[in-house]
């Protein structure tokens, strides 16, 4: 047991970054199926409607695994996130004060 590394914890937010995470969240999920809504309506054309999000899907899905990548710790990779559980990691790597998330203090403290 002494080879595998300990798993990080998932980070906690303030009420500011976690409503931003919240709103990453519904963005990426929402908006491909707004969009194709929106089109369908204004053009009336359900067939270019369906492409655009299937487009729009492969585009969030891309960005998503962006986000993935460059946030969540490697040795993590491969365990299974939400789309809001990478854009919390997301806003806590690059965004949030760092003396908001207590894993940071505890790190900080040598605990």
């Amino acid at each position: 047991m002494k080879g595998i590394l300990p798993i990080e914890i998932p980070p906690t937010l303030n009420k500011k970054c976690k409503l931003l995470a919240i709103f990453i969240t519904l963005l990426l999920l929402g908006l491909p199926a707004v969009l194709a809504l929106y089109f369908w309506y204004l053009y009336d054309q359900i067939l270019i409607a369906l492409f655009l999000f299937i487009f729009l899907q492969i585009v969030s899905g891309v960005i998503t695994s962006k986000m993935r990548i460059i946030s969540i710790p490697f040795d993590q990779i491969d365990i299974d996130y939400t789309t809001y559980e990478i854009a919390k990691w997301y806003l806590s790597k690059h965004f949030c004060p760092k003396g908001d998330n207590p894993s940071d203090k505890k790190m900080l403290m040598g605990a």
